[in-house]
């Protein structure tokens, strides 16, 4: 496992490493979006033959009485890694779009996220995060812990923190205060 940091917090000491594991979250969590794309090499969600444009997708969701509530261009930077935006990346060489993300009335209302505040702003945030969740996960910010006693027997770990380094660490400082050392 990579050490991304270590420190010493309640008299234990505190090692957290890059998840060698993560969970996808495309997969395996809940998604209040949709991704479309035209990609042959990766899976990034439902792949599409072609390249089809929002107005295709917006009147095919119609089509299926699942109107599309918010949507957003999805780009991949594919160099030595993968990094998922939407926003256009700066190299026009190793990026492009390659498809769209999008929450449908019905996603919305399976994830709870219906209302009053809930308006295409809102819902275009949303689909910004998960991408940023997924982005965390593809260029491999994911976390996790482990709190060790004086002898280096651990006593604690978490992990499956994506993209959330502080998280992580303040989470590990809570477990270091409420672990119990045999040793001591």
């Amino acid at each position: 496992m990579e050490l991304a940091k270590s420190f010493t917090h309640a008299n234990r000491h505190i090692k957290v490493y890059y998840d060698p594991e993560p969970f996808n979250p495309r997969k395996e969590w809940d998604n209040l979006t949709t991704i479309t794309h035209w990609h042959r090499r990766y899976d990034l969600g439902t792949e599409v033959p072609q390249s089809v444009t929002c107005e295709e997708l917006v009147i095919q969701a119609q089509d299926y009485n699942d109107p599309i509530l918010a949507i957003l261009p999805l780009y991949l930077f594919d160099h030595s890694g993968l990094s998922v935006s939407t926003e256009a990346f700066s190299c026009r060489w190793d990026s492009g779009q390659v498809g769209w993300i999008y929450v449908t009335k019905s996603s919305a209302h399976n994830m709870g996220c219906e209302g009053a505040v809930w308006d295409t702003a809102r819902y275009e945030l949303a689909i910004k995060e998960e991408v940023k969740t997924y982005d965390a996960y593809l260029t491999g910010k994911v976390f996790g812990y482990v709190v060790e006693g004086k002898d280096g027997e651990a006593l604690d770990s978490s992990w499956g923190y994506v993209g959330d380094l502080e998280g992580c660490e303040s989470d590990a400082k809570l477990a270091a205060e409420s672990s119990e050392d045999p040793c001591v």
